[in-house]
C-alpha cells in the first residue's frame, strides 16, 4: 500500500508542476491582456467573459468535479485580475 501511496503523490506532484509551468504563462498572458485593456480605457473586468469561460468548464468536465473546477477558474480569474491591476498601477 505504502508503494501504492508514493506512486500516486509523485503522479500528483508532477501534475503540479505542470500545472504552475501553465500558470506562469496565463499570468505572464494576464498581464499582457492588462496592458492591451489600458491602452484601450478597457475595464480589466470582463463579465461576459468570465461567464462564458464558467459556462465552458461546465461543459468541459465531469459533472461530479465541476464545483472544484469552477472554485480553481474562479482563482485563476481573480489571480488574473490581481496581475492586471498591479501590472497597470491600479492597486
Amino acid at each position: 500500500m505504502e508503494h501504492n501511496l508514493t506512486y500516486l503523490r509523485q503522479q500528483i506532484d508532477e501534475i503540479d508542476s505542470q500545472i504552475f509551468d501553465l500558470f506562469i504563462k496565463r499570468i505572464y498572458l494576464a498581464k499582457e491582456i492588462g496592458l492591451y485593456k489600458k491602452q484601450h480605457n478597457l475595464p480589466i473586468f470582463d463579465t461576459e467573459r468570465e461567464k462564458n469561460k464558467r459556462e465552458a468548464i461546465s461543459k468541459m468536465v465531469p459533472e461530479e468535479i465541476q464545483p472544484f473546477a469552477l472554485k480553481l477558474l474562479e482563482t485563476l480569474m481573480n489571480a488574473a485580475r490581481l496581475a492586471q491591476e498591479q501590472n497597470n498601477g491600479r492597486s
